[in-house]
């Protein structure tokens, strides 16, 4: 389980929230619209969301990124080995690892000289 501080390779780990799942009665406690998020910041202080519906079947990972902390609006969709929704039914370390390696190799595509 991810920790606050944890540190990837390219991100580090700076929020973790949970939210929503009301109850649909008091003898069935199962959660509906149950939200689960991360936000980590890398290097040059940008930020990126991984975020999962826990009540989706198949339960896949979305990214945001990169924003600023003073951001306002839609977050940008960030996608990870070519897909907006990706590692479905996988745990959240296996979404973080494949967060931090697309954060990485984008913030290489940044670096590299154009023509």
């Amino acid at each position: 389980m991810s920790t606050k501080g944890k540190i990837m390779e390219h991100l580090e780990l700076i929020e973790s929230d949970r939210y929503g799942g009301h109850y649909d009665s008091p003898n069935n406690k199962r959660a509906i619209n149950a939200h689960s998020e991360r936000t980590y910041r890398d290097a040059d202080g940008n930020l990126y969301r991984l975020s999962r519906n826990l009540d989706e079947e198949g339960r896949s990972f979305q990214a945001s990124g990169p924003y600023a902390k003073d951001f306002v609006g839609i977050l940008p969709r960030f996608e990870v080995d070519g897909q907006v929704a990706f590692a479905e039914g996988r745990s959240w370390q296996t979404a973080e690892r494949m967060l931090d390696e697309a954060v990485g190799e984008y913030r290489l595509s940044l670096s590299a000289p154009r023509p």
